[in-house]
């Protein structure tokens, strides 16, 4: 087998040719894409006037078409507004079933707030009930909400994921796994992957299923049962969701994209997803806790050989390969894995100021963020992993 020039370790880290340049900073780097300033929360609310009939959540107690969850999440929206949750302030959310934490989370938003997964000090107040319904209430409650304003709080590190982040994370992410009317698309927590996934459903058209269980055979289930069509899963699960189909229990009809934030994804992980759900396609996302959840994209080929490529960088991302020196390492040479883009946080109360560093190739006073990754640029401009792959997601 004949490797390619990325394939070939290198003894000698030789300067990158004017070519090589271009290609690490300025070809792999052209991800420049428009995105209009909303919020996370007002795409959902123009698709309600779009659909207002369709299904946009089936969960242990039956479903609730679009106008019935923007009503219902109301509710609790005007109840947290006069608890003090607006622009620029926090909520936790401690609700007993998904079905709750979704529709208290669209609440947090709606109010103009940030949601918290789980009670946490930076919250003015935890929403840990909803009121029993007393007539759906249809008018969106008022809001001086702007892109900029706090959408979502990490209570780990303390990354503030504005509205504009998460918005922008949901558009690029339908450009490259899209739903649409007729998906099912499961959600399980108020954890930033889950939440990013029911909002581009309920932007799109498409459903959201509710996991009322995290025992891997039950959610299982629930993904067969209620024809889940699109799926988020972390390395973990992904492992049971291989672990459910090899063991010989009843295939996944209606799955048919499954996306994985991986700090890890080994080559035989994807052979083994091909070869047990035949025509399902695998996306592999890569990102890190201080932004909204991706760096990257790669759409996983089971006929590829090496390591499962981290993939290109997301819209409007600049990723750069560089050497302890801060040089940009040619295709070929591993280094360490620095992004930046205006969706990603370039400061954070808990983690190391010595993490975000100047960015010597940007505008003056842009931020890089060393990702703990090691990786190296291929010749066709594509990123791969060399080890030491830190965490990713929130």
């Amino acid at each position: 087998m004949l490797l390619s020039r990325a394939e070939v370790p290198r003894i000698v880290h030789a300067e990158a040719t004017p070519a090589e340049l271009d290609l690490v900073l300025r070809e792999v780097n052209a991800t420049a894409r428009a995105v209009p300033p909303t919020t996370a929360i007002g795409p959902f609310e123009a698709q309600v006037l779009r659909t207002p009939d369709a299904t946009a959540l089936v969960g242990r107690g039956g479903g609730l078409t679009y106008t019935q969850l923007n009503a219902r999440a109301n509710q609790p929206a005007r109840r947290l507004q006069s608890y003090g949750v607006g622009p620029g302030t926090a909520a936790g959310l401690d609700l007993p079933s998904a079905a709750e934490t979704l529709i208290g989370v669209l609440a947090v938003l709606k109010a103009g707030g940030a949601w918290v997964p789980g009670p946490s000090a930076a919250a003015v107040t935890v929403l840990r009930e909803l009121l029993p319904d007393n007539g759906y209430l249809t008018i969106d409650p008022p809001r001086a909400l702007t892109p900029h304003h706090p959408g979502a709080l990490c209570p780990r590190t303390g990354a503030v994921v504005p509205h504009a982040a998460l918005d922008h994370r949901v558009r690029w992410l339908q450009a490259v796994a899209p739903v649409g009317p007729g998906d099912r698309v499961l959600f399980r927590t108020a954890h930033l992957d889950d939440v990013a996934e029911a909002l581009r459903a309920l932007r799109a058209g498409a459903a959201v299923v509710a996991a009322e269980s995290r025992e891997p055979e039950r959610l299982l289930r629930t993904v067969r049962e209620q024809g889940v069509t699109s799926w988020h899963v972390d390395p973990a699960l992904l492992g049971d969701l291989l672990a459910y189909v090899e063991s010989g229990q009843p295939r996944l009809p209606a799955l048919r994209q499954v996306i994985c934030t991986a700090d890890v994804l080994t080559r035989e992980d994807v052979r083994r997803f091909a070869h047990a759900l035949p025509g399902v396609r695998l996306h592999r996302l890569y990102g890190h806790a201080h932004g909204a959840g991706a760096i990257t994209h790669h759409l996983c080929a089971p006929d590829d050989f090496g390591p499962v490529p981290l993939g290109r960088p997301a819209w409007n991302t600049r990723a750069y390969v560089l050497d302890a020196a801060m040089r940009p390492c040619p295709p070929g040479v591993p280094g360490e894995l620095y992004a930046t883009g205006p969706h990603l946080i370039t400061s954070s109360r808990g983690v190391p100021a010595s993490r975000f560093v100047p960015d010597p190739y940007g505008p003056p006073g842009a931020r890089l963020y060393r990702t703990g990754t090691r990786a190296l640029w291929t010749d066709q401009g594509t990123l791969s992993p060399c080890g030491n792959l830190s965490p990713c997601g929130v």
